[in-house]
């Protein structure tokens, strides 16, 4: 599970606070705004 979670915050970028693999209630995740957000 921790290299998910590892795999998963190098590719988005983002903090284990909206990690899905890390997170117990990974439902309120909402990826459409992970993916959305700008990256530059």
């Amino acid at each position: 599970m921790m290299h998910f979670a590892t795999a998963y915050r190098n590719r988005i970028d983002c903090s284990d606070t909206f990690n899905p693999f890390i997170i117990p209630d990974f439902y309120r995740v909402d990826p459409r705004q992970i993916f959305a957000r700008d990256r530059s």
